[in-house]
């Protein structure tokens, strides 16, 4: 089987969980491949070797991480390629050179009508279930990429929880039997050097804190842990970190738009806990990479989070902000540490990916 491998996932300037993900799932599947050949394949213009553009505060590791594959690189400008496969003038696989028997797409992404068959690992469904959590920009994004076609017309489908098959199965009638779920692994942790008083100042590093992650993302949901903030603060000294892009500045709130990989995990570290109150996800793998260190996590009842989320997470409602503060008072005077069940071995998720791939590959 020859596999070419969407590879644009890893030209994100700022990657999140999509990326993470991609990064220790795509090595499994080469390592279980056996003769199976694997090309990822990227284009764009000044992406720097290899098509890969280095990650902005993110550890070199991940850029080596992909050095076992084939690359293959199309210099054409993304927005050109953007526009070619909404007009269907072309497809991305006829974009990288080669014969290829199917391909593999890590996430939603605008290939155009593919000319081979294809199989997509589906992260979740939230731009269906509520467009407004997104921006206008982002929405005309679905639109032009024609998110449920590549959905719809996919040969086989990969989940990352079972809400999402469920959702799959629920808002688009995909059937059950064209739906595999992969069981998530963790992303191989950094060494921590860093300490939060060299992210945040000495000063402040001495009082406990709490963290939610986000920004303004409507559907993170960091007003809900804004207003509990307000509250507890009234009656407790104590700070709240938010990372993510545009978030206001307010009253004992520190704002941290794009840490990286070491400092984020640091944050997790030493936070007193994490607050997680999305109104939906599709699994929610940063829960586990604080779980490595044992914080205490409040999440939200909403989404995938009930039936993924750590052992010992703290789960209440993403609209009822007072339980929300009742349960960070309560982390202050009695912390409760979680736990993943998840391991750093994804070999079992490059098997079924590899083993789907091969499937519809000899069916084309």
């Amino acid at each position: 089987m020859r596999c070419l491998i969407d590879g644009r996932v890893f030209l994100d300037r700022f990657p999140g969980g999509v990326t993470r993900v991609a990064e220790e799932l795509i090595p499994a599947m080469v390592g279980v491949g056996g003769q199976d050949e694997f090309v990822l394949g990227t284009t764009g213009i000044g992406v720097g070797a290899h098509g890969m553009r280095p990650f902005p505060g993110r550890s070199e590791g991940r850029v080596d991480a992909i050095d076992p594959y084939t690359k293959a690189h199309r210099s054409v400008p993304n927005k050109l390629v953007a526009f070619a496969t909404w007009m269907r003038l072309t497809s991305f696989n006829r974009l990288i050179p080669g014969n290829f028997d199917v391909m593999f797409l890590p996430n939603l992404e605008m290939v155009g009508r593919p000319k081979i068959p294809y199989v997509l690992l589906v992260h979740d469904l939230s731009f269906l279930i509520e467009p407004r959590w997104f921006s206008a920009k982002t929405r005309l994004w679905h639109r032009v990429a024609r998110a449920e076609e590549l959905i719809r017309g996919a040969d086989a489908l990969l989940a990352v929880s079972e809400r999402t098959k469920e959702d799959l199965v629920r808002l688009l009638g995909i059937p059950l039997e064209r739906i595999e779920r992969i069981p998530l692994g963790l992303t191989n942790q950094v060494h921590i050097t860093h300490h939060t008083s060299h992210i945040m100042g000495k000063t402040e590093n001495e009082r406990p804190y709490f963290l939610v992650l986000g920004g303004n993302d409507p559907r993170k949901n960091a007003a809900c842990a804004m207003r509990a903030f307000e509250e507890l603060r009234k009656i407790v000294d104590v700070r709240l970190i938010v990372v993510g892009a545009g978030f206001k500045p307010a009253p004992g709130v520190t704002h941290i738009p794009r840490p990286s990989d070491e400092a984020l995990r640091s944050l997790m570290r030493e936070a007193t806990a994490l607050l997680y109150p999305s109104w939906y996800e599709g699994f929610g793998l940063p829960l586990h990479e604080a779980a490595t260190f044992g914080t205490p996590i409040i999440a939200s009842t909403a989404g995938a989070l009930p039936e993924t989320a750590p052992m010992g997470t703290v789960f209440f409602p993403p609209f009822k902000p007072h339980l929300w503060t009742q349960a960070m008072r309560l982390a202050l005077e009695r912390p409760t540490s979680t736990h993943s069940p998840l391991s750093t071995d994804w070999s079992a998720a490059g098997h079924i990916v590899v083993d789907t791939l091969r499937r519809v590959a000899k069916n084309r």
